[in-house]
Protein backbone atom coordinates (compact mmCIF):
# COMPACT_ATOMS: atom_id res chain seq x y z
CA UNK A 1 0.00 0.00 0.00
CA UNK A 2 3.23 2.37 0.97
CA UNK A 3 4.75 1.85 -2.36
CA UNK A 4 1.53 2.48 -4.25
CA UNK A 5 1.17 5.77 -2.42
CA UNK A 6 4.41 6.58 -3.18
CA UNK A 7 4.49 5.43 -6.50
CA UNK A 8 1.80 7.85 -6.99
CA UNK A 9 2.65 10.79 -5.25
CA UNK A 10 5.75 10.81 -7.67
CA UNK A 11 3.34 10.59 -10.38
CA UNK A 12 1.95 14.00 -9.03
CA UNK A 13 5.14 15.39 -8.81
CA UNK A 14 6.36 15.01 -12.43
CA UNK A 15 3.49 16.36 -13.72
CA UNK A 16 3.97 19.33 -11.74
CA UNK A 17 7.02 19.46 -12.71
CA UNK A 18 6.11 19.20 -16.72
CA UNK A 19 2.87 21.76 -15.76
CA UNK A 20 5.70 24.43 -14.26
CA UNK A 21 8.27 23.96 -17.23
CA UNK A 22 5.20 24.76 -19.64
CA UNK A 23 3.65 27.89 -17.64
CA UNK A 24 7.46 29.01 -18.32
CA UNK A 25 7.44 28.07 -21.75
CA UNK A 26 4.15 29.65 -22.48
CA UNK A 27 5.59 32.95 -20.68
CA UNK A 28 9.05 33.19 -22.41
CA UNK A 29 6.79 33.28 -25.59
CA UNK A 30 4.66 35.84 -24.69
CA UNK A 31 8.08 37.96 -23.27
CA UNK A 32 9.25 37.10 -26.63
CA UNK A 33 6.28 38.70 -28.37
CA UNK A 34 6.00 41.85 -26.17
CA UNK A 35 9.44 42.34 -26.91
CA UNK A 36 9.08 41.93 -30.87
CA UNK A 37 5.82 44.37 -30.63
CA UNK A 38 7.63 46.94 -28.65
CA UNK A 39 10.92 46.66 -31.44
CA UNK A 40 8.31 47.14 -34.45
CA UNK A 41 6.92 50.40 -32.45
CA UNK A 42 9.90 51.67 -31.75
CA UNK A 43 11.36 51.33 -34.99
CA UNK A 44 7.63 52.99 -36.15
CA UNK A 45 7.79 55.62 -34.16
CA UNK A 46 11.63 56.41 -35.68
Amino acid sequence: MRSTWRRGHRRTLKTKELTQSKIEEVSLEILLRHAVKAKHGLEKKV
